[in-house]
């Protein structure tokens, strides 16, 4: 009965800071149409810059614009549902003795710290993104939607997982924006090329370790292929759950330092 009491107020926590970030969107309706506006800038000026790359290595990746589009709009969608659920800026917290506040509430401090960033902006727009890709997709003639959904949905707890074990280093350097910079610069390339382009390379694993891969995955297996999503994905899946376990490990000795020197 306790344990049910807590995830009921824990969800409770999460409905209304939803209900907040809403509020506040509605409130700041000029911030929505400049972030809808920009969103459609730059999925375009993207476009231009795969067309002049499928010009150069389309016989090597064997892909349409549309495939494309779809690609990178995914991984355009993991940013902004990032939004609902980051611990970017934690350092700060950590800094300047922010993180006390979620502390000494009954509430788990992960928990208030991700879904005070909350944005329903961001969540509107992704969710029109989301119907767009279908709707595309079923314009393509795809197939395996179900399937392709459930690596998506994959995509975003790898995506979660890596970015705020990140942000959790913070606990042990503070401010330690290089490691996920590094990160950053090498999923840069692959986010112009797809893992397809490395697929002859000594890169070929590492490529597979970046945001890309869902992504590259999400489309190959609605266009049929799964044979690279064989080969790779029990590396993907170890790979998550390796993270799930360093984050685990980092956030709670981070927090007994914390409260320690806190």
């Amino acid at each position: 009965m306790f344990k049910g009491s807590i995830i009921k107020d824990h969800l409770i926590f999460l409905k209304e800071s939803f209900i907040i970030s809403m509020k506040t969107s509605k409130e700041y309706k000029l911030n929505t149409y400049f972030m809808i506006t920009f969103d459609i800038v730059l999925v375009l000026a993207k476009l231009l810059a795969f067309y002049i790359i499928l010009e150069l290595v389309g016989d090597v990746i064997q892909w349409t614009i549309l495939d494309y589009f779809i690609w990178y709009v995914l991984i355009l969608i993991y940013w902004k549902f990032y939004w609902m659920h980051n611990l970017r800026g934690f350092s700060r917290l950590l800094l300047d003795g922010g993180l006390n506040q979620y502390l000494f509430r009954p509430l788990s401090p992960y928990l208030q710290i991700n879904s005070n960033k909350m944005s329903f902006a961001n969540f509107f727009s992704g969710i029109l993104l989301l119907l767009l890709i279908y709707f595309i997709a079923f314009y393509q003639g795809y197939s395996n939607y179900l399937f392709a959904t459930g690596v998506m949905v994959l995509g975003f707890i790898s995506f979660f997982l890596v970015r705020n074990t990140f942000e959790a280093f913070s606990f042990f350097g503070k401010n330690l924006n290089f490691v996920s910079n590094i990160y950053d610069e090498f999923d840069s390339v692959i986010l112009r090329f797809t893992p397809k382009l490395f697929a002859e390379t000594i890169f070929k694993g590492v490529a597979f370790l970046f945001t890309g891969v869902y992504g590259y995955f999400f489309v190959e297996i609605m266009k049929g292929n799964f044979l690279e999503f064989d080969t790779y994905f029990k590396y993907l899946f170890l790979l998550s759950i390796q993270f799930l376990i360093v984050f685990t490990f980092i956030w709670k000795k981070g927090l007994e330092k914390y409260e320690a020197f806190g």
